[in-house]
């Protein structure tokens, strides 16, 4: 699915990255994480009834959760179609140019959407949360192998796969104060939730960097895991946070 979001409307299966999107927003760790950056956005001294930005708001869920005056960004019609369906404030646009003037929002905040963007730079926004694929754990009996499926991962599974504990010094080149970085780990025991790490082999298959013999014995690998019950996979998400001088 990582692949998916780089432009939905294109992908494959657009009903099912809008599936995706309820999945993961109903884990526990993901909700969690979720109400600290409203947490953040509501600290002391933002403004009461604040107007807010979602940057990359898929369906719409946070947008809608958010206090104040809220509205939500997509590039993805599909993504925009139904958080429409469900009700709130939406706008189809690219976050690389707003559609909105300069000072329209009080406060905005973006979840695991800059990693996909083709400039991440030029659309930093003043909050975000990410997944940084550097910190990948995975308890696989082939360490050799299980390291060369974690770096494609990184690298080629996504547009900026490391992002994530660089954006305080990207915060800060920015002109943004106060930045902030603050860490939680998500931890898997199914391979049918781990962002479809059991393809990533066959993935690199199909790009000619990995022999079929041994993305046979990878798959066989993940399955008598899951089978024995001793699959793990681990991932760090970052939250950093700023704010305008």
């Amino acid at each position: 699915m990582s692949w998916t979001y780089g432009d939905v409307d294109l992908s494959a299966d657009p009903p099912a990255a809008v599936r995706w999107m309820d999945t993961m927003a109903s884990w526990p760790f993901v909700q969690a994480y979720k109400q600290r950056t409203r947490e953040l956005l509501a600290a002391p001294g933002a403004t009461s009834g604040a107007r807010l930005l979602d940057v990359g708001c898929g369906t719409g869920e946070d947008t809608r959760a958010l206090s104040g005056s809220s509205v939500g960004l997509d590039a993805s019609a599909a993504m925009i179609g139904e958080a429409a369906r469900r009700g709130g404030d939406f706008v189809r646009g690219d976050a690389h140019a707003l559609p909105f003037r300069d000072g329209a929002f009080d406060g905005c905040r973006a979840d695991r959407t800059f990693q996909h963007l083709v400039d991440p730079e030029r659309a930093l926004a003043e909050l975000v949360v990410y997944p940084d694929q550097e910190t990948i754990v995975v308890d696989g009996p082939d360490p050799a192998a299980t390291r060369r499926v974690k770096q494609f991962r990184r690298d080629a599974g996504l547009r900026h796969g490391d992002l994530a504990h660089r954006l305080p010094r990207l915060f800060r080149a920015a002109g943004l104060v106060d930045v902030a970085i603050e860490g939680t780990t998500l931890v898997l025991t199914d391979p049918d939730d781990a962002f479809g790490f059991p393809t990533w082999a066959r993935a690199m298959h199909d790009r000619g960097l990995l022999d079929v013999h041994d993305v046979e014995r990878f798959e066989a690998d993940v399955r008598a895991s899951a089978d024995a019950g001793d699959f793990l996979y681990a991932v760090t998400f970052f939250i950093t946070s700023g704010r305008t001088p």
